[in-house]
């Protein structure tokens, strides 16, 4: 393996991010085991990563495409899914936004708001054939997850509240519009089933209560980091199945499918050490992987050199923030100077979070395929290209 990570990296240059082909097709199979003999339609969550060969592998085995803007669409088209197989999510779609993607033939969209719901009751008027519209529902469960990837709350900005359904239905019997189904998600890295239980139970039970037959059921399951539990996948198989037998079942899974098969490649370049710990600081850093910041996410990693002794090990990036951390203290082998360090756990969030800050370019991508062969999906950015589309001219003092 380090040999292959060497040779990647003199290829493209670190640090990179690197995908498992073995361990995508595991994640793809243990999800649809845990829903066969289902009417099962799934989705990946393109916010968790929109590169495009990765979705067209996605679609090779069934799984379409659960979108939020143009650009993700767009990925997705590159990626060889079709309108019919994708989902448009997310808050505040615009009125031109709806209408280029009734055009595009777009199969499924979760309605976020009554607002929402209106605008598209605005364009019943002129439109013969619309998307089948969900209604996203709020149901009040609380997930336990970072604040920030909570979605279920009367408080979060998603969704609308039970209370609202009435209207929601006169709105639509008013307007010739169809409602097909409801939609719930209460937030994302959920590792206990129970809560599933609950927002599915919910869902299932408004769905009868409404007369629907299709239910988009989010996403939202967690993966093992540090120090975290993986989801027990034969409890998931036993509450969908009891949940949802005899009826049309959506889902957008994201970091379940590909956050374990991404490793963040970075250099070790300086060692210091301090009275509580080692700071091995990389040439990788929070703008390329920004979770451990953003979230406190604990991710694991190896390196391909480490020395006999273990130490306390904090892995940061040489971005100008003291909070540029991408692996919070950990005890284990120490890294040797000029090695590689993986952070593993990177496919979901990574990629897709990535930014210019201090000006530096954005990292390549590459594919490693189950015979050992590799292919990079996306070559590393240039140090200009994030200014490319800025203009040339000079500013002139026009007051003067």
């Amino acid at each position: 393996m380090k040999s292959m990570l060497e040779t990647i990296s003199h290829e493209v240059g670190t640090p990179y991010y690197l995908y498992h082909e073995s361990i995508l097709l595991q994640r793809i199979q243990s999800m649809w085991k845990v829903f066969s003999d289902l009417d099962f339609h799934p989705t990946f969550a393109i916010k968790a990563n929109a590169n495009p060969y990765l979705l067209s592998m996605f679609h090779h085995y069934g799984i379409g495409a659960d979108f939020i803007s143009k650009g993700e669409y767009n990925a997705a088209v590159i990626g060889g899914i079709p309108a019919s197989s994708m989902v448009w999510n997310g808050n505040a779609k615009s009125v031109d936004d709806i209408q280029f993607f009734t055009n595009a033939k777009i199969q499924n969209v979760n309605v976020d708001s009554i607002n929402e719901l209106k605008k598209w009751a605005q364009l019943k008027t002129t439109k013969e054939t619309l998307p089948s519209l969900f209604l996203r529902i709020n149901p009040s469960i609380e997930a336990h997850t970072h604040p920030y990837i909570r979605t279920g709350m009367n408080q979060h900005k998603f969704g609308m509240l039970p209370q609202d359904i009435p209207l929601c239905f006169d709105i639509a019997s008013k307007n010739n519009l169809e409602i097909e189904g409801f939609h719930v998600h209460v937030g994302s890295q959920i590792t206990d089933a129970e809560t599933f239980e609950q927002a599915y139970s919910y869902i299932r039970d408004l769905a009868i209560q409404y007369h629907v037959n299709s239910l988009n059921i989010g996403g939202g399951w967690g993966i093992p980091y540090f120090e975290t539990s993986a989801l027990d996948l034969q409890q998931m198989r036993k509450i969908v199945h009891d949940c949802f037998h005899g009826f049309k079942v959506l889902c957008e899974l994201g970091r379940f499918l590909i956050g374990e098969a991404g490793w963040y490649l970075c250099r070790n370049c300086e060692n210091r050490e301090n009275d509580e710990e080692m700071i091995s600081i990389t040439d990788g850093g929070m703008n390329h992987l920004l979770r451990p910041s953003l979230y406190k996410a604990h991710h694991t990693f190896s390196c391909t050199d480490p020395k006999p002794e273990k130490k306390n090990i904090r892995v940061m990036g040489r971005l100008c923030e003291t909070g540029d951390i991408l692996v919070p203290t950990a005890y284990q082998n120490c890294p040797e100077e000029g090695s590689l360090i993986a952070i593993h756990q990177a496919g979901a969030y990574g990629f897709s979070m990535a930014n210019h800050y201090n000006g530096f370019p954005l990292p390549a991508e590459v594919f490693l395929h189950t015979d050992g062969t590799c292919s990079v999906i996306r070559k590393a950015e240039t140090e200009n290209q994030f200014l490319s589309q800025c203009s040339v001219e000079k500013y002139n003092d026009s007051s003067s």
